[in-house]
């Protein structure tokens, strides 16, 4: 996991999130990358970014059955 980790691989994966334009692109990341990943990046964007991925998120959710039950407070 720590070469998930990498402030590289936390850049890049932060880049694509931002470039996220809908909740196709934000779900098609979510099951391509490591979670700890996505969540870790997620804080490098912006207010408003991480504002719309996490409706992106509370609506992929599907109910509040998330695998990582802590997401939304980590993405808020």
């Amino acid at each position: 996991m720590k070469q998930w980790l990498t402030e590289e691989n936390l850049a890049a994966t932060a880049e694509y999130l931002s470039a996220c334009q809908n909740m196709e692109m934000f779900s098609s990341l979510w099951e391509i990358y490591k979670k700890p990943v996505i969540i870790a990046a997620i804080e490098r964007l912006t207010a408003d970014k991480r504002d719309q991925i996490n409706q992106w998120f509370i609506q992929l959710d599907d109910g509040g059955k998330s695998t990582i039950p802590n997401l939304k407070s980590k993405i808020v």
